[in-house]
């Protein structure tokens, strides 16, 4: 069965990794970075790029919308490597809305 994978932090090292070996494997990708970053890498691969915050709706809902696609939404896996980092003690809501 086709699958369509979605990796968020797609041009992180993970990320980019992940997706690397996902194209290398055929498989359909969507990659989800931030507004600003490049995505040179990304289509060069093949891996379709979406942009937005990960903390926001309004920015999810094109990355999930399969309205013009032959998938399914049980056709779907999301591997969520965008994180960020932080070697505080301190609680930070930022950190959870992001990487949680």
């Amino acid at each position: 069965m086709p699958m369509l994978f979605i990796v968020t932090g797609a041009n992180g090292h993970l990320g980019n990794t992940i997706c690397r070996l996902l194209k290398n494997q055929n498989q359909d990708v969507r990659g989800f970075i931030l507004p600003l970053d490049s995505d040179k890498m990304l289509k060069e691969l093949g891996v379709q790029v979406f942009r937005g915050d990960i903390r926001s709706k309004d920015s999810l809902e094109p990355l999930f919308d399969l309205s013009n696609t032959k998938y399914k939404y049980d056709d779907i896996a999301v591997i969520h490597t965008a994180g960020i980092v932080s070697i505080s003690h301190r609680k930070n809501p930022l950190l959870v809305a992001v990487n949680v």
